[in-house]
């Protein structure tokens, strides 16, 4: 019909006896669904990156093994108050400068609540990070497995975390006022 399709062209040349060339033996292959396929698979892509940006909460995933991110929106800098680039170059020590040394533990915990997940379960947790100020910030999150090795074990999580900070301050407000009102 004379439109112009991509083609992956392979070709071989075949030679008489005397050396001279004889003709090519050629396979052309027509890549046009190829192509539409990873199209749609870079609009699926670019989809997923766009929905990640746009949330407010913190979203991540972290390799089981070497316990570090692999991935996280922007929200993690933003939140913490760090420049773009700090989080990732802290690499594997991301956790033990950030995390709250009482909260070590209930890291461990949640990795270790991983190894019997099915693909349904949501594990949720809170635990505390340090901002760039030095201050304190509470984070209640909410994990399932992302991804499983061939054997079926997790190897990594998928996360999305909120900062609960106001919250924890307003309950504690609320609790120190009850011992007030009841000492009263």
């Amino acid at each position: 019909d004379g439109s112009i399709l991509p083609v992956l062209v392979t070709a071989t040349a075949a030679y008489a006896s005397d050396g001279r060339f004889a003709f090519t033996r050629s396979i052309v292959v027509d890549l046009t669904h190829q192509r539409l396929a990873d199209s749609s698979l870079r609009e699926r892509e670019q989809f997923i990156k766009r929905v990640a940006e746009a949330t407010p909460d913190l979203v991540y995933v972290v390799d089981l093994a070497l316990r570090k991110s692999v991935y996280s929106n922007r929200e993690p800098t933003r939140a913490l108050g760090h420049r773009p680039g700090d989080l990732d170059a802290m690499g594997p020590d991301l956790f033990r400068t950030l995390l709250h040394p009482d909260d070590f533990a209930v890291l461990e915990a949640l990795f270790q609540r991983f190894e019997t997940a099915t693909d349904e379960d949501v594990v949720e947790t809170e635990y505390r990070l340090k901002d760039a100020g030095g201050a304190w910030r509470w984070f209640h999150s909410r994990d399932v497995v992302f991804s499983r090795d061939a054997g079926g074990r997790p190897t990594q999580i998928l996360g999305v975390a909120k900062d609960v900070t106001q919250q924890k301050a307003a309950q504690a407000a609320l609790s120190r006022s009850e011992v007030f009102y009841r000492t009263l």
